[in-house]
């Protein structure tokens, strides 16, 4: 029944708080979330608030580097072009997900992200025994 549990030590928590505390100094707003869990049962563990960041570009260290946290980071697009010219602007490509009411659109954006993996209205879900890889 768990769907988000501790990070794994402290050091890892810390981690994600520089990148949290690093947001706010590039003019990053965060909507919900940005801080630690550290009272009651949550003493016991690496606990991090799901956190959503706005107001950001993506030439912004925040956004250019792996979290690997509850940390999500919503950006503005023109249009579709920008929506993949920015998603591809970056040295990872492990995997992506689309949510969309348009499985064409989907389809299109898909096939034009530099990603192993794309999951579409969905995230994370796949056969253990299908291969996996990235793309950069």
């Amino acid at each position: 029944g768990v769907h988000l549990g501790p990070l794994v030590n402290d050091k890892h928590l810390q981690s994600v708080d520089r990148y949290v505390q690093l947001a706010k100094s590039e003019g990053g707003q965060v909507l919900i979330g940005g801080e630690a869990l550290s009272t009651g049962d949550y003493a016991k563990g690496s606990y991090y608030l799901p956190t959503i960041i706005t107001g950001l570009s993506n030439s912004a260290q925040t956004c250019q580097e792996e979290i690997f946290g509850p940390v999500l980071v919503v950006m503005k697009y023109d249009n579709e072009q920008d929506l993949i010219a920015q998603a591809n602007d970056s040295c990872f490509g492990l995997a992506a997900g689309i949510w969309t009411e348009s499985y064409r659109k989907a389809w299109r954006i898909a096939r034009a992200l530099e990603v192993g993996t794309v999951w579409i209205n969905t995230y994370k879900k796949f056969s253990i025994s299908a291969p996996f890889g990235g793309f950069k």
